[in-house]
């Protein structure tokens, strides 16, 4: 049976332990690199920097996965309920918060982790707060850099630099592939805060839930299947960046496809593995695209300094 999607996140953040990096984040300056402020669009459509009005962080020891929850998906994608001003997670590692606070895609996702001490990649804390008012996601957003800047001391700031990516176009022109597909209104998206690990499927054996990627049951025993509903072929893109896929380097969309898309994949990493596919099989053979070398301007996130918290 095919490892949940948080036990995927967790190995991302093992991987980081044999980098062996300092107790205080690293800083990355170099003369082709053009370092610019940390707020973005975003941050300034949501109404710029406001905080919780009270909060708790605790650490918390038990078992990875272990009464693992979220009320808000700490996700890069805008899938969100309203809680009502109360944001609430249990059992997640400091770096998932990281990456909520600042709207991290995978690929800036993973170069974080490269940033961070260990412990900051592996302790897991609980955070219950409260908000006036009904925040939206990215208002919480916000409300998470205030708190991580407090109780963690967390300072990061965004650099763009020239870096070796993969381009995500159509392995033939005009054609998609069986399991790619333009979003159908049709079929219902379930209300709710995101499950964060495997999920049903509807049919044609998408995942049940919009607006996120997810980990599915896959059709054969040890493959990886995986997938997302009414999402941009960018989400997509971006997605591929993660390690479980083999990329290696940022995927970026490049496909020319506009509006929202459901997929679902399904492949081995194992390449002697006589059932396969490999992604690059399933990647065209499943969705009808294909990925290309490219070099591009993206932008980064640095850590210029990050503590252990402080207590409540």
């Amino acid at each position: 049976m095919r490892a949940s999607l948080a036990c995927l996140w967790f190995a991302v953040a093992l991987a980081t332990l044999f980098l062996n990096p300092s107790d205080i984040a690293k800083q990355a300056v170099a003369s082709s690199v053009a370092t610019h402020s940390t707020q973005r669009q975003w941050e300034i459509d949501a109404g710029g920097k406001v905080g919780f009005e009270v909060a708790s962080v605790k650490q918390n020891k038990a078992d990875f996965g272990s009464n693992l929850s979220e009320n808000v998906s700490l996700n890069a994608g805008d899938d969100f309920t309203r809680t009502g001003g109360l944001f609430r997670a249990t059992n997640i590692p400091l770096h998932w918060y990281i990456r909520f606070a600042y709207k991290l895609e995978t690929m800036e996702f993973g170069e974080i982790s490269d940033e961070l001490p260990r412990w900051a990649v592996i302790d897991r804390y609980d955070i219950e707060a409260r908000a006036a008012g009904d925040p939206t996601k990215d208002q919480y957003r916000l409300m998470m850099q205030a708190l991580l800047a407090d109780r963690f001391k967390l300072a990061v700031h965004f650099e763009t630099k020239q870096m070796p990516v993969w381009g995500l176009v159509l392995d033939k022109p005009g054609k998609l592939g069986p399991k790619l597909r333009k979003h159908l209104d049709s079929v219902a998206c379930p209300d709710g805060p995101h499950p964060p690990m495997m999920v049903d499927r509807v049919d044609g054996g998408f995942p049940q839930p919009c607006g996120g990627l997810f980990g599915v049951q896959p059709k054969v025993d040890g493959h990886n299947a995986d997938g997302g509903r009414n999402i941009t072929m960018a989400q997509i893109a971006n997605y591929f960046s993660l390690g479980e896929f083999g990329a290696g380097k940022p995927v970026v969309d490049e496909t020319g496809l506009e509006g929202n898309y459901d997929f679902v994949i399904e492949f081995t990493r194992d390449r002697n593995d006589p059932n396969g596919p490999t992604f690059t099989d399933a990647l065209s053979d499943q969705l009808g695209l294909k990925l290309v070398p490219r070099a591009r301007p993206l932008e980064t996130i640095v850590v210029d300094h990050i503590e252990m918290p402080s207590a409540n």
